[in-house]
């Protein structure tokens, strides 16, 4: 059984992963584990997993945004402006996106 898991980035030359390999009932599960060490705004871009084996090749991207300090934002999916007759009943919904993650009380 022959396997190849690599990670590429779109910034950085060289990546260093580690593997689990392990049992989840009665299939091989592999874990192939990027780990970056102090991130800096430079790492801001596309990661890229590939695995290859003798079925053919898969990857799997997700995009890195590093931030630098703080943030807040406030969203909504509705129009800015709103007509309700007097009597009606009325429901706002706001999206909100924090770093760092806002934690329930």
């Amino acid at each position: 059984f022959n396997y190849n898991v690599t990670w590429k980035h779109s910034t950085r030359e060289r990546l260093q992963a580690s593997e689990e390999i392990g049992y989840e009932g009665s299939k091989l599960a592999i874990r192939s584990i990027l780990k970056i060490p102090a991130v800096s705004m430079s790492d801001t871009g596309n990661i890229t997993c590939v695995g290859a084996n003798e079925a053919g090749t898969n990857s799997s991207t997700t995009y890195l945004q590093v931030v630098d300090k703080a943030y807040l934002r406030l969203s909504t999916p509705m129009d800015t402006v709103l007509e309700v007759q007097e009597g009606q009943d009325l429901e706002l919904k706001v999206l909100i996106e924090a770093y760092p993650v806002i934690l329930q009380k």
